[in-house]
Order: structure tokens, then C-alpha cells, then sequence
């Protein structure tokens, strides 16, 4: 229900610079060039370039891998409100989830905001899950998920900090759960930082860097 809601709706246009950065990543990516701006959405990319294998157009294959990620959120929202409240509670969220106008609007749009959400919601579940079981595999997933989901939309980097607050309070049950969940933020950010940097040089990232968040705080982003 909640894929065929967004597919019925895809954006088939490109909706402003940073969609047309995408687009033009999908095919020649290059950060020092704005393809796309800085840090370089790789998961987002990845995903996308894979949506263009059965997509028409370039802004189709970017919303495509929204709607798909926004379906898939469907599942870690509904577990997680589950075991939080019970099943009937669970599919009410579903729901509201699948109806909001926000959540379903950011999924038709070529942006990552979509995909960046399904990571947040895997991250949590997962959290959860291993919070109250002591799973240390639970923990791991909870951190890889976020790790990963950062390069699919960094902006989404402050609740990091949230997850970090959950995972050291109570302070003495901070020591087992902290290493295997930053063990797999560490995993997860390196499994795109590691090939951003050999594929863009550190020097060039470091300009790009230093180019657009100086642009963007002082020139054009407020």
C-alpha cells in the first residue's frame, strides 16, 4: 500500500540544484564539480544508480529510490511500535505513516530525505531491540544502520547524538553496550567514507569541504 501510494505520484522532473547534482553524479561523480555538493550522498547515489537499472530517467531513478525506502520503513516502524504498544497500536502507526503528507511527499521528490529516513527507523528498531534484550548483535545492526544511513543523508548526523545518549544511560550498562553499537556506526560510516575518499583524494574532498560549508553558512544556505 504504501509503495503503490508513492508510485502512483513519482516527481518525474528535477526539482531544484541538488537534484540536478544527483543526477549528474549518477554519471560522472564528482564532488569538486558540485556532482553532487559536498559530502556526497555515496549511499543515496549507490542506491539511485542501481533504481536507473529500470528506470527511464535519471530524475525517475533518484524519487524511485525514495518511494522504494520509504516502503521499506514501513516495516521497522511497524516492529518497533509492536513490541512498544502491540500489534494493534503497530498498524495503526503503519497507517498514519503511510498517510502523512509530509513523510508521503519528501518520498516522490528526487531527494534523500526518504532514503535517509528507513535507516533512522532501522536504526531504532534495532536500538530498542537491543536495549531491552542485551542482544549485542541487535546493538551492532542499530550502529551499522546509522553508520550507513549517514551517507545516505548526513544531514540526519544529529541524532547520533541521541544515540548515543540512550546507549550510555543507565551509566552502568554504558561499557557493554557502547562497543558493539559505535562498532557498527565505525563499520557502517566507513563502508562509504573509505571509498569517498580513495575515489575523490583527500585533497579535493577537503576543498569541496571547505568550499560549500563556507558557501553554504555565509553565501547562499543562511
Amino acid at each position: 500500500a504504501c509503495f503503490g501510494s508513492r508510485a502512483l505520484f513519482m516527481s518525474p522532473y528535477l526539482e531544484g540544484w541538488d537534484s540536478i547534482g544527483f543526477a549528474l553524479g549518477l554519471h560522472d561523480y564528482d564532488l569538486s564539480a558540485h556532482q553532487p555538493h559536498f559530502p556526497g550522498y555515496p549511499v543515496y547515489l549507490l542506491l539511485a544508480k542501481l533504481c536507473r537499472l529500470v528506470t527511464a530517467s535519471d530524475a525517475s531513478a533518484l524519487t524511485l529510490c525514495g518511494v522504494v525506502a520509504s516502503a521499506a520503513a514501513v516495516w521497522p516502524l511497524y516492529a518497533l511500535a509492536a513490541r512498544l504498544c502491540g500489534p494493534a497500536v503497530a498498524l495503526v502507526a503503519g497507517a498514519l505513516y503511510v498517510c502523512n503528507p509530509l513523510l508521503w511527499l519528501e518520498a516522490d521528490k528526487p531527494y534523500s530525505d526518504a532514503t535517509g529516513l528507513l535507516f533512522i527507523l532501522l536504526a531504532a528498531n534495532w536500538l530498542h531491540s537491543g536495549l531491552t534484550t542485551d542482544r549485542r548483535g541487535a546493538l551492532f545492526l542499530a550502529g551499522f544502520a546509522l553508520g550507513i544511513g549517514l551517507g545516505a543523508r548526513p544531514a540526519n548526523f544529529p541524532v547520533v547524538v541521541s544515540f548515543v545518549a540512550l546507549l550510555v544511560w543507565p551509566v552502568k550498562a554504558a561499557r557493554a553496550r557502547l562497543a558493539p553499537a559505535l562498532g557498527g556506526l565505525a563499520v557502517g560510516g566507513a563502508v562509504w567514507a573509505i571509498p569517498l575518499v580513495l575515489m575523490t583524494g583527500w585533497p579535493d574532498l577537503w576543498a569541496a569541504a571547505h568550499q560549500h560549508l563556507t558557501g553554504h553558512f555565509t553565501e547562499w544556505g543562511g
